[in-house]
């Protein structure tokens, strides 16, 4: 079985029996875990804003949450700042979430024989033990993709870096070693035990984060997209993307019968998930 790391998701091909971590530091991936923590019932995704709103349109009371362009839209509720999440009380609540590049990466990489959970700094190693388990569990590879910037065509650093952090991860808790350069590898570093091997892109990560440690000021406020977040006065929201293992909470990502993309914590549907109007635009 393999680990990669593919920097945008339309870089992952092939049919094979998938575990994917999908990254989005800036900062997607800590909006949805603290939408989850928060009491969200149901997160329902939608690839554009325009998207987003018949979404909303069709189910009624909901909250209208995300951006375009790193910018709230003037008609939704909310943007996609993960502290406006962390102050409120969605217990019970539904909402639809759209953003720039990972809402798009999300709809790309769903599909048969694939897990899709979402992850970051902020639950770390939670999501690592959850894509472990359940590549153990079905034989299949581990994918650690990142959503990337300019609508999921152009690399990020802070991906890229955040992509190496969990692959360093990942070793810890197949071999129970805390340090990977401390473990001999025979001359071979892309193998970990019997069943493991790194793809060239995953040592590849490995050794960016290796070589960066977690430094988040080189890292991420030096990024593009950290860079245009302190543009645009959004630059408040670091602390809460950049925290390494703030919350337990795992973000999976599904398809519902009626065609939504929704994510909830270990791909668990609630009852109104189960009875959602029809989705006029499938997903998946």
């Amino acid at each position: 079985m393999i680990i990669e790391a593919l920097f945008l998701a339309k870089d992952l091909e092939g049919t094979a029996k998938k575990s994917i971590v999908l990254i989005d530091v800036l900062r997607t991936s800590a909006t949805l875990a603290t939408m989850l923590k928060s009491g969200a019932r149901n997160v329902i995704v939608a690839s554009r804003p325009e998207e987003a709103r018949a979404h909303r349109d069709r189910l009624g009371e909901c909250l209208l949450c995300g951006e375009s362009g790193g910018r709230r839209l003037p008609d939704f509720d909310y943007g996609n700042s993960p502290s406006d999440y962390a102050r409120l009380d969605l217990a019970g609540k539904q909402i639809v979430f759209t953003s720039s590049n990972g809402a798009k990466a999300m709809a790309q990489l769903v599909g048969e024989g694939r897990r899709l959970f979402i992850g970051s700094y902020p639950n770390a190693a939670a999501v690592v033990r959850a894509a472990l388990a359940d590549a153990e569990r079905r034989s299949a590879d581990i994918a650690i993709v990142g959503s990337g910037g300019d609508m999921g065509t152009r690399y990020g650093i802070e991906d890229c870096h955040c992509a190496g952090f969990l692959v360093d991860l990942l070793f810890q808790q197949m071999t129970g070693q805390p340090n990977w350069a401390e473990v001999g590898q025979a001359g071979d570093l892309h193998h970990i035990g019997e069943k493991w091997a790194l793809q060239d892109s995953a040592f590849m990560a490995l050794q960016l984060y290796r070589s960066l440690g977690l430094d988040f000021d080189r890292i991420v406020q030096r990024s593009v997209d950290g860079q245009n977040l302190r543009t645009l006065g959004l630059d408040v929201d670091f602390p809460d993307c950049l925290v390494v293992d703030s919350t337990d909470v795992v973000p999976e990502v599904t398809v519902s019968p009626e065609g939504y993309l929704l994510v909830n914590p270990d791909g668990s549907l609630s009852d109104r998930a189960r009875s959602l109007p029809p989705c006029g635009e499938p997903t998946g």
